[in-house]
């Protein structure tokens, strides 16, 4: 009946020689993680419970009733959330005073609970070959599957569980709700030594546990005690440890080796002996990654360091009361060359700076025994977070300016050629320019000068806990309160100077937010279309679409045009001549944007009120009823006004009902079924910041008439297509708006079939419920926030229009629609899941699982994954009908197979060995296309999910930076699998002193397969109001080929001096 997020507890039936139970005995568990002993007496029914323990091994003493005399249950472990069963069979007194049974580590079957998910602890991730932080640890359950998201390595990070995005996850630190309060995802991070165990959630967990449409991540840390232990220790790769990079993507750099210290100590004991304990820990760690840059493979590095730290204060007021108060930090600094960054540009300084992420957080926590059969646990939890971007100061003074298209001959960028001229004889036109690539190669996003955005933010959280468990007979009752304030503060801008811009045309006249004026700087682009030098005729330029042949063609007849070339004409090209072809570049459009965010002093806000209340019931000694109802409230506040309330009881409400049959009797197995909703709390303050209003967003944009806009620039005609200031008013809220929700139904059983082996089977089901995103009815003129397909927004968007006799639309009660909506965001995740665990007895244990899933649907979640779109609850994926085409179909994160192994064995001459192992299938394969107002990547030219990988055309390759991709005719990116294996040695000088070395080889085969594809087919014209046809796209020549591969083979050294 586990109480809390930082606890666990042990029950079970104490009864004599004959079976017949012992009521009326005192039970006192003990440990080296209890600073005080906890006591309970067995009910008429021999039965005894005893919560609040900290997760660590225990020893459980009957003490001498009439007849019987003192038993003892040694090393009963007890994990996070869990109830470790321990029934115990007393001794007759006189033939045996004291009876000792020992016990395997942790309990192979939790009968009280229906959460499924994994526990790990420290002997056990120790123990197998992993790096070296938590996030690394996620991934070891069954259906959680790399999510798309990266950290500042290169890494995974916030996977997903279920079928959910990664932002859906809820992660707890130290009892600390440790999420992104901005984005989602987690917002800490521990290095190994500070860790005591690691609880995966991946579903069914009851009403207690909430803030989660995806799983739950819960850390607790190490604890002092009566004896002082510690260790210092040294972990190291050296960039030589590292084997070459076998697969270099065409767009974005590649990594080139790493080298990397990670060394500390951590040490606790007690201060005042069963009164005060305290633990402490420092660990810096410093990794430097080496790059290729995209193109050049110009060798650049970038620095990353974490001083990890971490302290824990343990207090025993008395017997009954222990306050803890913990506090841990992880201060990241990114320096050189940024993560992301493709280093394709003229200036090495656009693409290097500094970014900080991480912060420090703080527990308080009370555990209170008030009496026998109730407990209470009462918490103070505080998370500070940054996330600050600093550009080097010659790029922070210049707008960013990057070419969609350049031209790669001897080794360097080719430079545009301008004209005099301008399109259609008009000054106030697009000035005519083009880049003659004879000998030359295409390639994707030159910049030219430069950094982009710069920000500095802070996203913080302030908690109350209030919660409690009370045993009643056969009734464990768990009620709470949960309170939370996320605050964020942030202001981010282009880099670069201000500029204004004419208005000859018009074109934002009556405009709201006038495009004429970008007071934060810029981020420009100069859009190319790609023609070619007919081979046939070295006078004469083809070009796929009509833009770039007007241009050029101008170009030509004025007497400016590329040397030799006579005349231009519109031809059907495909992909391969485009590639393959004498390149001459066009330019079709320069687009200006200027996107800033800014909350002054003051921050946006959302508070959540929570409350819960379960009854785990038990029909009969071996069938247990769990029905719980949880309620999640929420309100969104901008800088200066009130934006969102979500505080519907009914549509708050989210029911947890679960039955367990226990058909051993002895609790060695279960069967079970469960059925959950989960709610997504809080909104992100992304919504805030960007939905919410107060003058916090300005995102101005305009076509304008010069390369680079440089110099007096006029805003072109039909620019107001979709350009103008995107979202710097407040996004109406739909007046029956329901907080997101997922809906879940899981069943299977568990068996210890032979002692210390659990196998387990579970089928999944999980659907989406209600979705939050933003849309617009009308192609992008005015937006709501509401649910797709089910708000009165959409009902009412769904009525046939009605026209007066005029002509002219009427608009009233049920008349005025458009006569079609968007239809409901679906996602739906079914998934059979095959456990076994083996405990650590006879020298060997393991984890391992089997998931065959199924995921479809028309909604990722809180990150789009296709695309790289990080703005949860307002992503473009509803924004307009016109993106709907196509949308419905297999999603990012389906993987229909997935297999995953962890274990470690101990040989007889004591040196230990592990391995992980990890297998699955590749990722569905889309066919990106562009959006004539929102540019590249936002549609499907295919039906989502079914894009078959196309032939390389090997005329791209360059010699030397091999692109293989193993899935050419599928429909999915390629099958991988990777083995890791460790091993290490412990030196022992006495019972509690070691010193233990240790290797760890990653990736042993050296797989380096792509994990994904280039995925966009076609790019978007760049010029306002032209059709979005595929005779007005560009033709990508990398599409299919490989952009992020696995990691290559690695070792690192360690040593462990343990005390």
């Amino acid at each position: 009946m586990a109480q809390s997020s930082t606890t666990g507890s042990i029950e079970g039936t104490v009864t004599d020689p004959s079976g017949g139970v012992v009521p009326n005995a005192t039970i006192t568990v003990s440990g080296p993680n209890l600073i005080s002993p906890q006591t309970a007496t067995t009910d008429d029914e021999g039965r005894y419970r005893i919560l609040n323990l900290p997760p660590g091994r225990y020893s459980v003493v009957i003490g001498a009733v009439s007849g019987f005399g003192e038993t003892t249950r040694s090393d009963v472990e007890v994990n996070l959330s869990k109830t470790s069963s321990a029934d115990i069979q007393v001794a007759i007194a006189g033939q045996q005073a004291s009876v000792t049974i020992t016990d395997t580590s942790g309990a192979s079957v939790d009968t009280s609970q229906n959460t499924t998910g994994t526990n790990v602890s420290s002997e056990q991730f120790s123990n197998f070959p992993t790096q070296r932080t938590v996030q690394s640890l996620y991934s070891i359950a069954p259906t959680v599957a790399r999510s798309g998201l990266r950290d500042a390595s290169g890494r995974d990070r916030d996977p997903s569980v279920g079928g959910s995005s990664g932002p859906e996850n809820n992660y707890i630190l130290d009892g600390v709700n440790t999420t992104d309060p901005a984005f989602g995802g987690s917002g800490a991070n521990l290095p190994f030594e500070f860790v005591q165990e690691v609880e995966i959630k991946t579903g069914a967990f009851g009403a207690e546990y909430g803030k989660s449409t995806g799983g739950i991540f819960n850390v607790i840390t190490k604890s002092g005690g009566n004896e002082f232990r510690g260790d210092a220790f040294g972990f190291f790769t050296a960039n030589s440890f590292v084997r070459e990079t076998k697969n270099f993507p065409f767009v974005g750099s590649a990594p080139n080796g790493f080298s990397e210290i990670d060394a500390g100590f951590d040490i606790g004991g007690p201060i005042k002996r069963d009164k005060l304990w305290f633990f402490g820990a420092f660990n810096p760690q410093r990794r430097k990654n080496s790059f290729l840059t995209q193109t050049f493979r110009v060798p650049v590095e970038s620095t990353i360091t974490t001083p990890f730290y971490s302290g824990k204060l343990t207090y025993a007021i008395n017997q009954a009361n222990t306050f803890t108060f913990s506090t841990f930090g992880d201060f990241t600094k990114q320096e050189g060359f940024l993560f992301g960054s493709s280093g394709f540009g003229i200036d090495p300084s656009s693409f290097r700076g500094e970014i900080q992420t991480g912060g420090h957080n703080y527990a308080a926590r009370l555990n209170s025994t008030i009496t026998p059969t109730w407990i209470g646990e009462f918490a103070f939890g505080l998370h500070l977070q940054r996330a600050n971007t600093i550009p080097e100061a010659t790029s922070a003074a210049q707008s960013l300016i990057t070419d969609s298209f350049a031209v790669l001959r001897n080794g360097a960028a080719v430079g545009v050629t301008g004209t005099t001229l301008s399109l259609g004889g008009n000054p106030n036109n697009l000035q005519l320019a083009f880049v003659d690539g004879r000998g030359g190669t295409i390639q994707r996003g030159l910049v030219r000068q430069g950094f982009g955005l710069i920000t500095d933010q802070d996203r913080n959280r302030y908690e109350l806990q209030a919660r409690f468990q009370n045993i009643i007979g056969r009734h464990t009752l768990k009620y709470g309160f949960e309170y939370n304030d996320n605050q964020y503060k942030i202001f981010t801008r282009s880099s670069g100077p201000a500029r204004t811009f004419t208005d000859s045309f018009g074109e934002e006249v009556g405009a709201a937010f006038p495009a004429t004026n970008f007071p934060g700087g810029a981020r420009i682009t100069n859009n190319f279309g790609v023609c070619i030098v007919n081979p046939a005729n070295p006078a004469q330029v083809q070009c796929p679409s009509a833009a770039p042949t007007t241009r050029l063609s101008q170009a030509v007849a004025g007497g400016q045009g590329p040397a030799g070339i006579t005349s231009v004409v519109q031809a059907a090209l495909t992909p391969t001549q485009l590639q393959a072809g004498a390149p001459i570049l066009v330019l079709t459009s320069v687009r200006v944007r200027d996107f800033q965010l800014n909350t002054g002093d003051q921050s946006t806000k959302t508070r959540v009120e929570s409350f819960y209340i379960q009854d785990d019931y038990k029909l009969a000694k071996n069938v247990q009823f769990n029905f719980g109802l949880r309620w999640d409230y929420q309100q969104a506040f901008g800088t200066n006004s009130t934006y969102l309330k979500l505080n519907n009881f009914k549509d708050n409400l989210q029911p947890r009902v679960g039955l367990i049959y226990d058909f051993t009797g002895t609790g060695k197995g279960k069967l079970f079924v469960n059925y959950a909703r989960f709610l997504e709390t809080p909104i992100p303050l992304d919504v805030n910041v960007r939905a919410g209003g107060d003058d916090i967003q300005l995102d101005r944009n305009a076509n304008v008439n010069r390369l680079n806009a440089a110099g007096a620039n006029n805003i072109i005609a039909g620019s107001a297509a979709g350009l103008g200031c995107l979202g710097c008013e407040s996004t109406p809220i739909d007046p029956d708006l329901k907080p997101q929700t997922v809906n879940e139904a899981t069943a299977g059983f568990e068996y210890e079939v032979v002692k210390d082996l659990a196998i387990g089977v579970r089928g999944i089901y999980r659907a989406q419920g209600s979705v939050i995103e933003d849309g617009s009815f009308d192609d992008g003129h005015t937006y709501f926030l509401f649910n797709p397909g089910e708000s009165l927004t959409d009902r009412i968007a769904r009525i046939a229009p009605a026209f007066d006799a005029a002509g002219n639309q009427i608009f009233g009660d049920g008349i005025g629609g458009i006569g079609e909506g968007f239809g409901r965001g679906r996602r739906y995740y079914r998934a059979l899941e095959f456990t076994a665990t083996k405990r650590f007895t006879n020298n060997y244990q393991f984890i391992a699982s089997y998931v065959y899933s199924s995921l479809i649907g028309n909604y990722e979640g809180l990150f789009r994954n296709d695309n790289g779109q990080s703005d949860p609850n307002i992503t473009s994926l509803f924004d307009l009908v016109s993106l709907l085409g196509n949308g419905y179909g297999r999603l990012p994160n389906d993987r229909p197979h997935q297999l995953k192994f962890d274990g470690s064995y101990r040989t007889p001459f004591k040196l230990l060995i592990g391995g992980s192992f990890r297998g699955q299938s590749g990722i569905p394969f889309n066919a990106l296309i562009p959006h004539p107002v929102y540019g590249n990547n936002e549609g499907f030219g295919v039906l989502r999910g079914t894009a078959i990988v196309p032939t390389p055309n090997t005329a791209i390759n360059v010699a030397g930076f091999p692109n293989e991709v193993d899935s050419v005719g599928k429909t999915r990116t390629p099958t991988t699998y990777n083995l890791d294996l460790n091993a290490y040695y412990p030196i022992v000088f006495s019972e509690n002193r070691q010193l233990r070395f240790q290797v760890d080889w990653f990736n042993v085969l050296n797989n380096q397969r792509a994990i994904r594809l280039d995925e966009t087919v076609s790019i978007n014209s760049g010029i306002s109001g032209v059709a979005n046809s595929a005779a007005n796209r560009f033709v990508n020549p990398f599409y299919g080929r490989g952009t992020i591969f696995q990691f290559p083979s690695s070792l690192r050294l360690g040593i462990k001096f343990q005390f």
